[in-house]
């Protein structure tokens, strides 16, 4: 009932444009940078002003370009972060915005004091990850006071943020984000023997696999284990990883020292995955730590590809055992292996996993859920 008359006051406010300025600090690109461009697209599509201020060595930077946006180049570095704030005040007086949306540490920091010093009314601390936030005077009253509102991409990371902070619950909203399927998939096979072509491999191998930046608590060391576990028996199977990132070396070297090396594959990031995850018998995400819900999984779901997640962050809020794929604990090779080979012994109760799992992301992990969702958290907040 009450969030029935929230939505009825929210119908009932006026729906001029808004300004909403988005500060990122990150130079990489990864679901954190993704979410952010694609929210600032959908706000955009709604006829909103949008402005990015972030990097201009990032990739958000050059991608905002290619995607028609004018993005603010700024530091947002220890470095420049003293003369970043007084840039931020000025750029908030010039544009008056209504909305300003802040990701990454320090541009949360100089962004949210610039933003609250300059009177923008509706002032928002994104918190993508589950990365334990310390509960000191300084970070309590950036998420209690300085925030106007907070938005995780989980309720893992929402109950952290109100256990160890002591954030009022009703200051901190999940809003998972929504991913955009293609209209049309490809076809399973069709996309596992191009892969295969692609490798130079037989059309009769079957792949497993993990699209992810390649990140130190992304688990591929665990992956790669439990791997020459499964391969021994199966001759027939190859592991796929998919992305770039700062621990490439690290993967490359694990690979390097695997049993079963010539039978995994590291294929660079992929602009397009959704081919990759339809070859795949079985998805993984193995991180060990900082995960919201995340976007990497929520694509396997929807490509129709069976899932197996560790128990860490928000992954346990999508990959529920026994409905929607499979969970093992995170570090935990012999149990993945052991979850993986269920998944490739059962392709039938494989595929019934996979088919709630898409209904589910469908239903409730979509752009326009997760856009509508953030709008109904602004308008509140300049009702208010």
């Amino acid at each position: 009932m009450a969030a029935q008359k929230v939505s009825e006051s929210f119908n009932s406010s006026p729906r001029h444009p808004l300004t909403i300025v988005h500060t990122e600090a990150s130079n990489g690109w990864g679901g954190q940078d993704i979410r952010v461009l694609h929210e600032a697209e959908w706000f955009r599509a709604q006829g909103h002003d949008i402005h990015l201020v972030t990097p201009p060595e990032g990739e958000l930077f050059k991608r905002a370009v290619a995607a028609g946006f004018y993005p603010v180049p700024m530091g947002l570095n220890k470095k420049s972060r003293f003369g970043d704030f007084f840039r931020l005040r000025a750029l908030f007086k010039k544009l008056k915005p209504d909305v300003v949306g802040t990701h990454s540490s320090i541009d949360s920091w100089v962004g949210l004091l610039a933003a609250k010093s300059t009177g923008v009314p509706c002032r928002l601390r994104y918190r993508h990850v589950s990365t334990p936030v310390k509960p000191n005077a300084a970070n309590r009253w950036m998420y209690q006071v300085l925030a106007t509102h907070i938005i995780t991409t989980s309720n893992a990371v929402s109950r952290h943020l109100v256990e160890m902070l002591s954030v009022a619950p009703a200051q901190v909203t999940c809003v998972a984000t929504g991913v955009e399927i293609p209209p049309v998939l490809p076809d399973r096979e069709t996309a596992r023997r191009a892969l295969a072509a692609e490798l130079g491999l037989p059309e009769s191998v079957r792949f497993i696999g993990q699209i992810s930046v390649l990140r130190t608590w992304k688990g591929h060391c665990d992956l790669i284990s439990a791997f020459d576990q499964l391969a021994a028996r199966r001759p027939e199977l190859h592991l796929v990883l998919v992305g770039e990132g700062p621990y490439r070396w690290k993967v490359e070297q694990d690979r390097d020292a695997a049993v079963f090396r010539e039978r995994i594959h590291l294929t660079g990031h992929r602009e397009n995955p959704w081919p990759l995850f339809r070859a795949m018998d079985v998805c993984c995400l193995c991180s060990t730590g900082n995960e919201g819900i995340p976007q990497a999984l929520i694509q396997a779901m929807l490509a129709g590809t069976p899932a197996v997640g560790t128990g860490v962050g928000g992954i346990p809020e999508i990959v529920r055992p026994g409905e929607t794929g499979l969970l093992v604990p995170p570090a935990a090779p012999e149990k993945l292996a052991e979850a993986v080979g269920d998944l490739l012994d059962h392709p039938d109760r494989a595929e019934i996993l996979a088919e709630t799992a898409a209904c589910r992301m469908r239903t409730g992990y979509s752009p326009d859920i997760m856009g509508n969702a953030v709008l109904a958290i602004v308008r509140k907040a300049l009702d208010a």
